[in-house]
């Protein structure tokens, strides 16, 4: 979804609002969910401040009001996931597969830190930054 005008991309191709600088997002109207029932709407008309109790909203509330959703979601269908879990769960081989191709890399990665660490432990001590001296007037 794009804005009219500017071609500023709202949503990225996985359906997740785009952040903007300062906490926000793109799409003022972007609602992680539903306000409750009994909220009181507080008229605010500067703009600024607007924007400023936004962000601080998505920032602070948003993320953990999808996990709830979430979560709220499994617990509400617990009936329909339990006979699948029950009956079995046949991915171990496709999650031991994904664990053997990505195992190189990680490996690497590992060895290159240890390197880098032994070295850094083992540098000269007379290798510091030399300290200029001070001038005195």
């Amino acid at each position: 979804m794009y804005k009219r005008g500017p071609p500023l991309l709202y949503y990225n191709s996985t359906g997740q609002p785009v952040a903007q600088l300062g906490g926000g997002y793109r799409d003022p109207g972007y609602r992680a969910a539903a306000p409750p029932a009994h909220a009181l709407p507080i008229p605010v008309t500067d703009r600024g401040l607007l924007q400023v109790l936004g962000a601080i909203k998505n920032v602070t509330l948003d993320g953990r009001i999808l996990i709830y959703n979430s979560a709220k979601g499994y617990y509400d269908n617990g009936d329909l996931l339990w006979p699948a879990v029950r009956d079995g769960w046949d991915a171990w081989a496709a999650v031991n597969a994904e664990l053997k191709r990505q195992l190189p890399a990680v490996v690497f990665f590992i060895g290159l830190d240890a390197v880098a660490t032994v070295l850094k432990k083992l540098q000269d001590p007379k290798a510091k930054e030399p300290v200029l001296p001070s001038r005195q007037c």
